[in-house]
């Protein structure tokens, strides 16, 4: 596995998990529709927590690449897939590729 496909897996989770976020079937739509919202701040909700995980997520593989800090602390980790392949080596900037600017 390579760090294009590693991100592409990532961003199919992210839109599996917003499209739960919005739905009754989840916890956090559940809770959404608890506040009894008008559909308008709703989905301004929704797009608040999609934006946080988003950022955060670009935030902690960032650091994993060591181009950013996690708590502070900034140093290289390596990811590697059960067979010991190296995934990490670009992973922030596919990400904000692939997630960030296809998203603007």
């Amino acid at each position: 596995m390579n760090s294009e496909k590693f991100v592409s897996l990532l961003k199919s989770e992210l839109d599996i998990s917003f499209e739960l976020y919005a739905s009754e079937k989840s916890y956090i739509g559940s809770k959404l529709d608890s506040l009894d919202l008008s559909p308008e701040n709703k989905d301004e909700v929704l797009a608040l927590i999609k934006e946080a995980v988003t950022e955060n997520l670009y935030v902690l593989l960032s650091a994993l690449e060591g181009s950013g800090s996690l708590a502070g602390n900034q140093q290289i980790y390596t990811v590697a897939d059960e067979n010991n392949s190296i995934v990490s080596g670009e992973l922030d900037s596919e990400f904000y590729m692939q997630v960030i600017e296809s998203s603007v």
